[in-house]
């Protein structure tokens, strides 16, 4: 009966050890979950700013074919005018 207590407190320590163990595994999982998604999060940025420099180029030059017939139009219509 003197080795039941004994018995009994390196049970509980043996348990809050798991216990913690546990805790640590899923705060691991967690945290690989965070990262993941951060991860993703910034190739989808760098996606979107490589759209949004492709979009800006496009428009540039729009913009530019735009105003040059505009002009060439213009020419045009008072040259027949």
């Amino acid at each position: 009966m003197n080795n039941t207590p004994h018995i009994s407190s390196t049970l509980y320590t043996y348990v809050q050890i798991l216990q913690l163990e546990s805790g640590m595994t899923e705060k691991d999982l967690d945290r690989d979950k965070h990262m993941k998604a951060a991860r993703h999060a910034k190739e989808k940025l760098a996606e979107n700013d490589r759209d949004r420099k492709e979009l800006n180029d496009e428009y540039i030059a729009l913009k530019a074919n735009f105003l040059a017939n505009s002009s060439q139009l213009d020419k045009e219509v008072l040259y027949y005018c």
